[in-house]
């Protein structure tokens, strides 16, 4: 695992890429970027912060963003495949993504893949602590964010908002149960959904497994970002989630 000192990634607008025939993995925000590549043993991150990358909102179709790290870069073009996903607290689109990327210090190579804008929404609500996106071969894709109530004990008293894109149609979810597993340094590793519709008699179900995962340092809590690979019935996906973490005490410089 490795810990990235910086700011949220969930409450911004972010654009995340995926490129799984060649292991590479990304997403960038605002104030920070990461990128993984590889596999295994031989898996890189590379990672930057605000004065090394730059994220542009060229219209409400298309999105460019920049990073430059040590271990990788990207200069990439995100540009919408449809209307997207209203969520309560965002609009999440699936974007076509081309570009360029370096990996591990190697030459510079195109990129031409998939990913998703994620665009927050001007309502200030409560704050948001897990999202997942997953998008699948058959062109349907799943997106959540989960809130924090006013009264709060743990995960289970977590209220979500999710929507489901089957053939095109925007299928409200009346109820996501999410199911997570963690490795021992506390990033998640699985996870589980049934998805409960209001004219369905049995849920659809959702399982996923973490490819590349790192932790975010903030002041006041510690983002875990994973990209992941999803099934939902015969169809496989790749997407990510993330979960907002209660920090602990930080020990001064």
């Amino acid at each position: 695992m490795t810990t990235i000192q910086s700011v949220p990634l969930l409450e911004a607008e972010s654009l995340a890429f995926f490129e799984p025939e060649k292991d590479v993995f990304g997403i960038a925000g605002p104030q920070v970027s990461v990128m993984f590549s590889g596999k295994g043993d031989a898996q890189t991150l590379g990672f930057a912060v605000s004065d090394v990358q730059q994220l542009t909102t060229l219209s409400t179709t298309r999105w460019q963003a920049q990073m430059q790290s040590a271990k990788g870069s990207f200069e990439l073009d995100w540009r919408s495949r449809d209307q997207g996903a209203h969520l309560d607290s965002s609009e999440v689109i699936v974007c076509d993504v081309t570009g360029r990327v370096t990996e591990n210090e190697k030459r510079e190579r195109r990129f031409k893949s998939f990913g998703v804008s994620t665009l927050p929404s001007r309502r200030q609500g409560p704050p948001i602590l897990r999202s997942i996106v997953a998008v699948f071969d058959n062109g349907d894709s799943f997106f959540l964010n989960a809130y924090k109530p006013a009264v709060y004990h743990g995960h289970g008293d977590e209220r979500n908002d999710s929507v489901l894109i089957e053939s095109g149609q925007s299928l409200a979810v009346a109820d996501a149960r999410l199911s997570t597993v963690f490795s021992k340094d506390d990033l998640h590793t699985q996870a589980s959904l049934e998805l409960w519709l209001e004219e369905d008699e049995l849920p659809r179900r959702i399982s996923g497994e973490a490819i590349p995962g790192t932790h975010v340092e903030l002041t006041d809590r510690d983002v875990a970002l994973a990209f992941y690979k999803w099934t939902m019935g015969p169809h496989t996906g790749i997407g990510y989630y993330e979960i907002a973490l209660a920090a602990p005490p930080r020990i001064a410089a």
